[in-house]
């Protein structure tokens, strides 16, 4: 059975299996100031979401319409200037193409219209589905890079549907950090990056956290994403999460698929596939 069959299953399960005690609710009040006798009263919230159709004016616009955005997206480079036109990049820079050139590089050397151009930053979003515990998830994350400085914004979603407690958890997390590599390793980014952290599920849980993000392109088109981040609290013992992110980049686009796990001492570890769409600026 593939990752994405199970996954489908998972995000099945979680909205049909019975009500329990939910893993979120623990996990929340583990970090919670015993001394303070603050029991707040749970309340459920359940995601809400919301469809639109359009309404199609023509066919063929529809397609070249979709046919320029993809051609937008894994074609980084427009224009029909010469090399010669092409200027030294900024020391450090991320490519924004990490196969430009027909060889693995996650910098740019020299930039213009028929070379590398700079990456500043990526968009991407996520979905997670847990195999165990009925525990999905959605996030949103933005990276900006200014040569070897990097800043990580992230907002997180974990859902827990059949909990009669607590039915989800909010991650805000803010961070600034740099590429340790920045040019010494040619095919791969190792982001080390720190800063605040907002838990919300009751009650907001201020915490700091700490993340790495190693990034390595072996050969075309091909990269492994290995993320790990740890949180910390005023109470209650860490929370860590991992991934573990094989895929694929084309030019401006990444997609991958592999595994992520979410782990706190004393709440059973939460694993699933994790699913990844990213978009490099």
């Amino acid at each position: 059975m593939s990752l994405v069959s199970i996954a489908v299953a998972a995000i099945f399960q979680s909205f049909t299996a019975p009500a329990f005690a939910g893993d979120l609710d623990r996990i929340e009040t583990a970090h919670k100031d015993k001394g303070s006798g603050n029991d707040s009263s749970s309340s459920s919230s359940a995601p809400a979401s919301s469809s639109k159709k359009s309404g199609g004016g023509g066919g063929s616009t529809g397609a070249d319409l979709a046919s320029g955005v993809l051609s937008a997206l894994v074609s980084p480079s427009g224009g029909g200037s010469s090399e010669e036109d092409a200027l030294p990049a900024p020391a450090h820079s991320l490519a924004m193409d990490s196969y430009a050139d027909d060889r693995s590089s996650a910098y740019a050397v020299r930039v213009g219209p028929d070379r590398r151009m700079v990456r500043y930053g990526e968009l991407s979003v996520s979905g997670f589905s847990a195999f165990t515990p009925r525990v999905s998830a959605l996030d949103a994350q933005m990276n900006v890079f200014l040569s070897a400085f990097t800043m990580h914004a992230a907002v997180t979603r974990y859902y827990e549907p059949q909990s009669q407690s607590l039915q989800s958890l909010d991650l805000l997390r803010l961070q600034v950090g740099f590429n340790v590599f920045h040019g010494w390793v040619d095919s791969a980014e190792l982001h080390v990056t720190g800063g605040v952290l907002g838990l919300h599920g009751n009650d907001w849980t201020p915490g700091g956290s700490v993340r790495t993000d190693l990034r390595v392109y072996p050969f075309r088109p091909f990269s492994l994403d290995v993320v790990g981040d740890a949180s910390f609290f005023p109470h209650g013992p860490p929370l860590v999460e991992a991934q573990l992110l094989p895929g694929v980049t084309f030019a401006r686009l990444d997609l991958r698929l592999g595994a992520a796990l979410l782990f706190q001492p004393g709440v059973e570890p939460i694993v699933g596939p994790r699913l990844q769409v990213g978009i490099r600026f």
